[in-house]
């Protein structure tokens, strides 16, 4: 039988283990539960409206595009038939070795300015190039995967009329949402994340500004452009930070919409999830990147996306050490259950690994293999940080 000081030891031990444990699963919880309903709860009631206007400000969009001759056509013909007017549109040809800059420049006649870099920089390069030839007031940055609706670039510069808005951001969805089923069970799981994600940006810019952009579609005044590092691997978390830190404010604008071509497979999206994880890590991880004099901002970054950093250590240490502590003999009740919460969990994403490999679409395993897969890539993302692995060059993955 265990000596008395041994019983003070074993019970000292159990409560620091339960404590992590219950740590780990709280700011789990706060993560994915509680931020986004504290955020709903205050934007009902303390509401920040933009002063919206139909102002006809100059515009100019900048794709960059590197080997994209399948689809850059496509592209530039969506962005023709965006009504907005006297629309500047820029293409930079990024070290292209495909067809690109050939078919881009089959539409220089209808007014489509076309820049080549002859060895591939990065798309912050292609981004600080062409912001040199623009002629707009408003840079909009439009990735060549992405379709934009006719009013788009509208929806997006309405905001601007509101001296106090610096970046707008616009939503967007996945390619099956508007084409019906296809194979892609990653489709699926992505667009109800992004849903997910986009309650969150509206309900943060709806109380001042939202910490989240999407890259694919975001527009920001000239006057704020600050040139992007050339080391910067997510050139919108950049972009958004630094019109934080100057005091203007960051908007979601639901109503410019675009489409993107999902990843085929899991394992894609986990490549591309990783890379945007080294660039979070390159960037929340440095003090003075954060907008401090903004508290309301800073919160929402810290809740928003410097917790996502360390889910994935979250989770192993709550599951580590829930077992542990059931190892170790009678357990309460409370952690029982919340053993036996996360073991089902894990069991649904491993169902949802079958499920991805069989071409099955079963939505709720495959959201829980989707959310476990995407923490392994940010804890990809912390590996190759720390290990200088990072690159500012993308590294492309198939998509439907």
């Amino acid at each position: 039988m265990p000596s008395l000081a041994q019983q003070q030891g074993l019970r000292v031990m159990f409560i620091l283990i339960a404590s992590i444990v219950v740590v780990a699963l709280g700011l789990q919880a706060f993560h994915y539960i509680l931020y986004p309903a504290l955020l709903w709860c205050l934007a009902r009631w303390f509401r920040r409206p933009v002063r919206t206007a139909s102002d006809r400000l100059r515009v100019t969009v900048i794709t960059a595009a590197h080997n994209e001759a399948a689809i850059i056509a496509e592209k530039i013909e969506n962005l023709q038939r965006l009504r907005y007017p006297d629309l500047q549109i820029l293409v930079v040809c990024d070290g292209c070795t495909d067809e690109t800059e050939a078919i881009a420049r089959r539409y220089s006649a209808w007014g489509v300015e076309v820049l080549a870099v002859p060895q591939r920089q990065g798309k912050a390069n292609a981004l600080n190039l062409a912001v040199q030839h623009a002629s707009g007031d408003v840079i909009v940055i439009s990735d060549a995967n992405t379709i934009c609706e006719p009013d788009a670039i509208g929806h997006l510069v309405r905001n601007f009329h509101d001296p106090e808005v610096g970046l707008a951001s616009g939503d967007i969805t996945t390619w099956i949402e508007r084409h019906g089923p296809t194979s892609s069970t990653v489709a699926r799981s992505e667009g109800l994340y992004w849903r997910y994600e986009a309650a969150i940006r509206r309900w943060e810019s709806a109380l001042g500004s939202t910490v989240s952009v999407i890259g694919a579609l975001l527009a920001i005044r000239r006057n704020l452009y600050p040139g992007i590092p050339a080391d910067m691997i997510n050139d919108d978390v950049f972009l958004c930070l630094h019109v934080l830190r100057s005091g203007c404010r960051v908007i979601y604008e639901p109503q410019a919409r675009s489409i993107r071509r999902s990843s085929r497979t899991m394992g894609d999206d986990a490549k591309r999830r990783q890379r945007m994880a080294a660039g979070r890590h390159q960037l929340l991880l440095q003090p003075g990147n954060w907008p401090w004099a903004s508290p309301l901002a800073a919160f929402f970054l810290f809740s928003h996306k410097f917790l996502r950093l360390f889910l994935p250590f979250l989770m192993a240490v709550a599951l580590i050490g829930n077992i542990a502590l059931f190892a170790a003999g009678p357990v309460p009740l409370a952690f029982q259950l919340t053993l036996l919460g996360q073991i089902g969990f894990y069991a649904l994403a491993a169902l949802g690994l079958v499920g991805e490999r069989r071409k099955r679409k079963w939505r709720l395993p495959m959201l829980a293999y989707y959310v476990v897969r995407g923490n392994l890539g940010v804890a990809e993302g912390l590996v190759q940080h720390l290990t200088g692995q990072r690159t500012v060059l993308w590294q492309k993955v198939d998509r439907i």
